[in-house]
Parts: structure tokens; C-alpha cells; sequence
């Protein structure tokens, strides 16, 4: 395996992984604006 794309593997995993940070902390921010503990 050569380093360009051992890099591109490595660049596309930190990708996912920040962009389902991202997204969870959107639906985080979603769920107190609208009072998501108060349902349970």
C-alpha cells in the first residue's frame, strides 16, 4: 500500500467520523430547542 492512499483511507475515516460528530451534536442542539427531555 502506498502513502497516497493510506492517506486518502485515513482522511475519508476522520471524515465520517466528524461528520457523525457533527451530526449528533446537531440532533443534540435540536432536541433541548425543542424540550426533547421533557418527552421522555
Amino acid at each position: 500500500m502506498n502513502v497516497l492512499s493510506w492517506g486518502s483511507w485515513i482522511f475519508r475515516v476522520l471524515e465520517r467520523a466528524w461528520a457523525t460528530e457533527l451530526q449528533l451534536s446537531t440532533y443534540a442542539a435540536m432536541g433541548v430547542g425543542r424540550g426533547w427531555n421533557d418527552c421522555g
